[in-house]
């Protein structure tokens, strides 16, 4: 059987698609695996630092209201001694 220049796109068209069926048919090998553990361990982490610093924010602003608060009594404070 002889190819003719006809026959090769129709034969190009059928090893893309060959190869793209053999492409997603394999099995992820052990970078790919690794690769994916690392991904969901940093997505955790992050979520986590995020939990944190929602919990602490409430935190920092309250202790900078009493902070606030503390200095402006300070204030008023030398200022009675000043006259």
């Amino acid at each position: 059987m002889t190819l003719a220049n006809e026959d090769l796109p129709q034969l190009k068209s059928y090893f893309y698609e060959w190869l793209a069926e053999a492409d997603s048919s394999r099995r992820p090998g052990a970078f790919e695996l690794s690769l994916q553990e690392r991904l969901i361990r940093v997505e955790e982490t992050l979520s986590n630092q995020i939990e944190l610093t929602r919990q602490r924010r409430p935190a920092q602003k309250s202790a900078q209201t009493s902070s606030s608060s503390c200095k402006s009594h300070w204030v008023l404070s030398i200022n009675k001694y000043r006259g």
